[in-house]
């Protein structure tokens, strides 16, 4: 839903799923200052990182579940853009339990590569949660709000970020509808500041078919201490990797097929 009365706009989406699964994709209420600039209350996108999005796949990646990707967040954004930058800020970090705003810090570089068929993107993220728990919390993991189509999940406080992407556009007049496909190979690390907690690892390779309006994605996934591979037992991936399945690499084929309007 959108919405516009002169310097006011309001952007809104939500999100309907199988067994009554709900979600708010965006929600908030902007002020636009002149055609550079413009401010949003409510929960509008969080700003970081390669976007739209962190990696070619459906299958998302490391910094997707960490947050640093395709993430919508509670707050105040400022956005300035021009024809030679894009510059976005947002505040803040809120523990509801204790009803105090602890601090976040995430810095990061990225770029994306483009040579004839061939782009590379790749990424560094460096992120540090300093949150004001209760008593008797511990300060080395932050808990991730489930959105309604996901648990909640703990992921390190503090941890870097490296992503790869590689992709390959290839016409193919002769397949009919789909007029072109992607080819793709895409890898993510997390390494966690916590000593004895193990690196967690994503790597997917697959290929994406354009037959406008429909797109589909067939992803081959591996995966190491990462949460959504290997399911309850490795329910730790993202911090300490003490569960069953820690260490252990999983595999997850995931074909996704999408029709655009």
């Amino acid at each position: 839903m959108q919405g516009r009365y002169r310097q006011f706009n309001l952007d809104a989406g939500y999100w309907f799923q199988d067994s009554n699964k709900r979600a708010v994709d965006r929600a908030y209420l902007g002020y636009r200052f002149d055609e550079r600039s413009d401010l949003q209350l409510g929960a509008p996108a969080r700003p970081f990182g390669l976007l739209p999005y962190p990696q070619f796949g459906w299958s998302y990646h490391i910094p997707f579940f960490l947050v640093f990707g395709v993430n919508t967040g509670t707050g105040l954004k400022y956005g300035y853009k021009d024809s030679d930058w894009d510059f976005q800020a947002a505040s803040r970090l809120y523990n509801a339990t204790t009803d105090d705003n602890g601090s976040f810090w995430a810095a990061g570089a990225h770029g994306v590569f483009k040579n004839g068929p061939w782009t590379i993107s790749s990424q560094a993220i460096r992120y540090e949660y300093d949150p004001k728990n209760p008593g008797g919390v511990s300060d080395d993991s932050v808990l991730m709000g489930g959105n309604g189509l996901t648990p909640a999940f703990l992921v390190a406080a503090k941890g870097s970020i490296g992503g790869l992407n590689v992709g390959y556009d290839l016409a193919t007049p002769w397949l009919g509808p789909v007029k072109k496909v992607k080819l793709y190979n895409d890898y993510s690390r997390l390494w966690k500041d916590k000593s004895g907690w193990d690196d967690s690892q994503m790597h997917t390779a697959g290929i994406q078919f354009f037959a406008l309006p429909v797109m589909a994605w067939l992803d081959f996934t591996w995966a190491r201490n990462a949460n959504p591979w290997g399911g309850a037992e490795n329910g730790t991936g993202w911090t300490s990797t003490t569960s069953s399945g820690s260490n252990d690499w999983y595999f997850r084929t995931n074909l996704n097929i999408g029709y655009y309007f």
